[in-house]
Protein backbone atom coordinates (compact mmCIF):
# COMPACT_ATOMS: atom_id res chain seq x y z
CA UNK A 1 0.00 0.00 0.00
CA UNK A 2 1.53 3.32 -1.18
CA UNK A 3 1.99 6.27 1.33
CA UNK A 4 0.91 9.53 0.69
CA UNK A 5 2.27 13.13 1.76
CA UNK A 6 0.77 15.27 3.61
CA UNK A 7 2.19 18.44 2.32
CA UNK A 8 2.80 19.34 -0.80
CA UNK A 9 6.27 20.36 -0.69
CA UNK A 10 9.04 19.91 2.46
CA UNK A 11 11.08 22.45 3.53
CA UNK A 12 13.93 21.01 1.17
CA UNK A 13 11.89 20.96 -1.59
CA UNK A 14 10.47 24.84 -1.20
CA UNK A 15 13.83 26.31 -0.36
CA UNK A 16 15.02 24.36 -4.07
CA UNK A 17 12.13 25.81 -5.75
CA UNK A 18 12.72 29.46 -3.59
CA UNK A 19 15.80 29.97 -6.02
CA UNK A 20 13.92 30.33 -9.24
CA UNK A 21 10.53 31.47 -7.93
CA UNK A 22 10.40 35.47 -8.54
CA UNK A 23 8.84 37.66 -5.65
CA UNK A 24 9.01 36.10 -2.58
CA UNK A 25 9.89 38.64 -0.10
CA UNK A 26 9.52 36.60 3.46
CA UNK A 27 11.19 32.85 2.56
CA UNK A 28 14.74 33.28 3.11
CA UNK A 29 14.22 34.57 6.33
CA UNK A 30 12.17 32.33 7.63
CA UNK A 31 13.43 29.54 10.26
CA UNK A 32 12.77 26.11 8.73
CA UNK A 33 10.43 25.94 11.83
CA UNK A 34 8.16 29.13 10.38
CA UNK A 35 8.59 27.83 6.56
CA UNK A 36 7.43 24.06 7.26
CA UNK A 37 4.58 25.36 9.40
CA UNK A 38 3.87 27.89 6.74
CA UNK A 39 4.05 25.24 4.32
CA UNK A 40 1.38 23.14 6.17
CA UNK A 41 -0.63 26.02 6.43
CA UNK A 42 -0.41 26.53 2.54
CA UNK A 43 -1.34 22.64 1.59
CA UNK A 44 -4.36 22.82 3.61
CA UNK A 45 -5.70 26.14 2.04
CA UNK A 46 -4.46 24.97 -1.37
CA UNK A 47 -6.94 21.66 -0.87
CA UNK A 48 -9.64 23.75 0.36
CA UNK A 49 -9.52 27.12 -1.68
CA UNK A 50 -10.91 25.42 -4.83
CA UNK A 51 -13.07 22.57 -5.78
CA UNK A 52 -11.05 20.75 -8.72
CA UNK A 53 -11.65 18.86 -11.83
CA UNK A 54 -11.54 15.42 -11.78
CA UNK A 55 -11.39 13.27 -9.10
CA UNK A 56 -8.30 12.46 -6.40
CA UNK A 57 -5.78 10.05 -8.19
CA UNK A 58 -6.45 7.48 -4.95
CA UNK A 59 -9.05 7.74 -2.86
CA UNK A 60 -6.64 6.86 -0.28
CA UNK A 61 -4.15 10.19 -0.60
CA UNK A 62 -4.54 12.80 1.78
CA UNK A 63 -4.24 15.84 -0.44
CA UNK A 64 -6.27 16.91 -3.25
CA UNK A 65 -3.53 16.20 -6.11
CA UNK A 66 -2.05 14.25 -7.74
CA UNK A 67 -5.60 14.15 -9.67
CA UNK A 68 -7.22 12.06 -12.70
CA UNK A 69 -8.57 15.18 -14.91
CA UNK A 70 -11.18 12.59 -16.33
CA UNK A 71 -11.54 9.30 -16.67
CA UNK A 72 -12.44 6.83 -20.03
CA UNK A 73 -15.77 5.42 -20.91
CA UNK A 74 -14.27 1.73 -19.30
CA UNK A 75 -13.52 3.79 -16.18
CA UNK A 76 -10.13 4.30 -16.74
CA UNK A 77 -7.58 7.45 -15.81
CA UNK A 78 -7.37 8.82 -19.20
CA UNK A 79 -6.00 12.20 -18.06
CA UNK A 80 -3.48 12.34 -14.70
CA UNK A 81 -1.80 15.94 -13.86
CA UNK A 82 0.88 15.01 -13.85
CA UNK A 83 2.15 11.52 -15.07
CA UNK A 84 5.94 10.78 -14.28
CA UNK A 85 6.53 8.66 -17.28
CA UNK A 86 10.11 7.02 -15.72
CA UNK A 87 8.82 6.34 -12.51
CA UNK A 88 5.20 5.31 -13.50
CA UNK A 89 3.80 7.28 -10.63
CA UNK A 90 1.07 10.30 -10.81
CA UNK A 91 2.92 13.03 -9.21
CA UNK A 92 1.84 16.61 -7.87
CA UNK A 93 1.59 19.34 -10.91
CA UNK A 94 4.68 21.67 -10.48
CA UNK A 95 2.03 24.40 -10.64
CA UNK A 96 0.73 23.14 -7.58
CA UNK A 97 3.99 22.59 -5.79
CA UNK A 98 4.64 26.92 -6.61
CA UNK A 99 1.36 27.95 -5.71
CA UNK A 100 1.85 26.02 -2.47
CA UNK A 101 4.93 27.96 -1.68
CA UNK A 102 3.82 31.66 -2.72
CA UNK A 103 1.14 30.49 -0.57
CA UNK A 104 3.47 30.23 2.47
CA UNK A 105 5.18 33.16 1.31
CA UNK A 106 2.12 34.87 1.81
CA UNK A 107 1.65 33.30 5.54
CA UNK A 108 5.25 33.96 6.71
CA UNK A 109 4.62 37.80 5.16
CA UNK A 110 1.47 38.20 7.15
CA UNK A 111 3.09 36.90 10.53
CA UNK A 112 6.06 38.84 10.31
CA UNK A 113 3.51 42.14 10.09
CA UNK A 114 4.47 42.80 6.28
CA UNK A 115 1.24 42.41 4.82
CA UNK A 116 -2.24 43.12 5.61
CA UNK A 117 -3.90 40.50 3.58
CA UNK A 118 -5.17 38.12 6.00
CA UNK A 119 -6.75 41.06 7.77
CA UNK A 120 -8.64 41.89 4.99
CA UNK A 121 -10.05 38.82 4.28
CA UNK A 122 -11.32 38.55 7.37
CA UNK A 123 -12.79 41.53 6.86
CA UNK A 124 -14.47 40.65 3.58
CA UNK A 125 -15.76 37.44 5.13
CA UNK A 126 -17.38 39.34 7.89
CA UNK A 127 -19.32 41.48 5.18
CA UNK A 128 -16.93 44.74 5.75
CA UNK A 129 -17.85 46.90 2.38
CA UNK A 130 -16.04 49.94 3.64
CA UNK A 131 -12.77 50.54 5.63
CA UNK A 132 -11.00 54.10 6.59
CA UNK A 133 -8.15 54.38 8.24
CA UNK A 134 -6.35 57.41 8.55
CA UNK A 135 -6.48 58.85 5.23
CA UNK A 136 -6.51 55.66 3.72
CA UNK A 137 -10.19 54.03 2.70
CA UNK A 138 -11.22 50.61 1.06
CA UNK A 139 -14.56 49.75 -0.09
CA UNK A 140 -14.86 45.76 -0.45
CA UNK A 141 -17.43 44.72 -3.03
CA UNK A 142 -20.82 42.65 -1.69
CA UNK A 143 -21.27 39.49 -2.27
CA UNK A 144 -19.42 36.87 -3.57
CA UNK A 145 -16.51 36.74 -6.10
CA UNK A 146 -17.42 35.11 -9.28
CA UNK A 147 -14.44 32.54 -8.17
CA UNK A 148 -15.59 32.38 -4.82
CA UNK A 149 -13.81 33.60 -1.68
CA UNK A 150 -10.73 31.72 -2.16
CA UNK A 151 -8.29 33.13 0.19
CA UNK A 152 -5.63 32.12 -2.34
CA UNK A 153 -3.37 34.82 -3.62
CA UNK A 154 -4.03 36.10 -7.16
CA UNK A 155 -0.53 34.17 -7.93
CA UNK A 156 -1.33 30.87 -6.17
CA UNK A 157 -5.02 31.15 -7.93
CA UNK A 158 -3.89 31.90 -11.48
CA UNK A 159 -1.32 28.83 -10.86
CA UNK A 160 -4.13 26.93 -9.87
CA UNK A 161 -6.71 28.05 -12.36
CA UNK A 162 -6.60 25.39 -14.79
CA UNK A 163 -7.60 22.85 -12.08
CA UNK A 164 -10.52 24.51 -11.26
CA UNK A 165 -14.14 22.95 -11.43
CA UNK A 166 -15.72 25.74 -13.95
CA UNK A 167 -19.27 23.77 -14.67
CA UNK A 168 -20.15 19.90 -14.24
CA UNK A 169 -20.18 17.81 -10.90
CA UNK A 170 -17.15 16.65 -8.93
CA UNK A 171 -16.48 12.80 -9.49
Amino acid sequence: MPTYPTVYLTVSDADALAASTLGLVQWSTATATEKANALDAATRLVDTALRYQGRKYDPAQALEFPRVGYDGADGVAEAVWDWDATASVAVVPPAVKQACLIEADEILQDLSGKSQRWRRLDEQHQGVTFDLTGSMAEAYRKGTAPAGRTGLSRRAYDLLARYRLVSGRIV
